[in-house]
């Protein structure tokens, strides 16, 4: 039983919210509307006008839907060269459209160990990484360093923010030697950590 009275300005905000029509629809239910399955196929197309022949993995999770637009991202091989690529999917009257896309290319190949690759958690020692120039390699060797105190191997998701349907691309599996942590994602983007230098 409800012992507390509701405050006329609710109910009357409450009443106009479900009489009026199209007054709940806000960008993030107009964004919802918007499908997973929409999104990704014309990133897809938006991916493989720029680079013809491509292999690799890309998403726009539903579930990262924000301002009217699902974010998109992607990581693929072509041309001899790693690419990332981030977008953001929209509607435009009844097309889904690809706006604020962005690609990064590297060549895979090791950097020399450094604390430059995992400055930003205070974390000590020194770190080589072969892949995406841009990763979160301070995530990644703060959550392998914590995980892997106890154990021998952990997934670390390296993905500072909500990664609900990134996990895919942004997991890393993470194994502790001696003196040394190995990680390393389904593209082949990996990181040697040393803790102690």
């Amino acid at each position: 039983m409800l012992t507390r009275r509701l405050s006329p300005a609710l109910v009357l905000t409450l009443l106009c919210i479900l009489l009026v029509p199209g007054l709940a629809e806000g960008p993030t239910a107009r964004a919802a509307s918007l499908g997973q399955r929409d999104a990704t196929r014309v990133f897809a197309l938006w991916i493989r006008q720029r680079f013809p022949a491509v292999e690799g993995r890309w998403i726009c999770p539903r579930a990262q839907v924000q301002m009217e637009r699902v974010p998109c991202l992607g990581e693929f091989r072509a041309g001899g060269r790693w690419h990332e690529a981030s977008a953001a999917a929209a509607e435009e009257g009844s097309e889904t459209v690809i706006v604020e896309g962005a690609v990064r290319s590297w060549r895979r190949r090791w950097t020399p160990y450094t604390k430059r690759v995992i400055r930003g958690f205070g974390l000590p020692g020194r770190a080589s990484v072969n892949g995406v120039p841009a990763a979160d390699w301070p995530f990644l060797a703060a959550g392998a360093s914590y995980d892997l105190r106890h154990r021998r191997t952990t997934k670390v998701v390296a993905y500072d923010g909500n990664s609900s349907g990134f996990r895919p691309l942004v997991t890393f599996r993470c194994r502790r030697y001696r003196r040394l942590i190995k990680c390393r994602n389904r593209f082949g983007d990996a990181m040697r950590y040393r803790p102690g230098g």
